[in-house]
């Protein structure tokens, strides 16, 4: 069992939110993803990031998290497999790239975002 490459499309409010996340909005983002793909010939932010992961005490709390809570019932399905931590890096990358401010005033009061604090 292998973790899809898709998985690093996902919103940051799908690793945020978990199964409250808005469908559609993945898919808007997924799409911007793609188009900014093909605009610019190279993936968005992977190459740029691929030395980036998330450190061992967070990839922890946040596998605490993601298996406790339960309204991240489809990232703990993912996660059990997730040898690799696709998972764990993606949400870390992104909390990188737009720092964990931009997180704080979206997704106050959520238990990831205790986790990242």
């Amino acid at each position: 069992w292998t973790i899809s490459p898709r998985w690093r499309t996902f919103p940051p409010s799908f690793f945020m939110t978990g199964d409250a996340a808005c469908p559609d909005g993945a898919d808007a983002f997924a799409l911007g993803l793609c188009f900014l793909h093909l605009l610019t010939g190279s993936r968005p932010y992977e190459e740029i990031m691929e030395e980036v992961v998330c450190p061992a005490p967070l990839r922890k709390a946040l596998g605490a998290v993601w298996a406790k809570e339960p309204e991240f019932s489809v990232i703990r399905q993912v996660a059990e497999h997730d040898e690799d931590f696709v998972l764990h890096n993606t949400l870390y990358r992104f909390v990188v790239l737009w720092g964990l401010k931009h997180f704080a005033e979206a997704f106050e009061g959520s238990p990831v975002m205790d986790a990242l604090e």
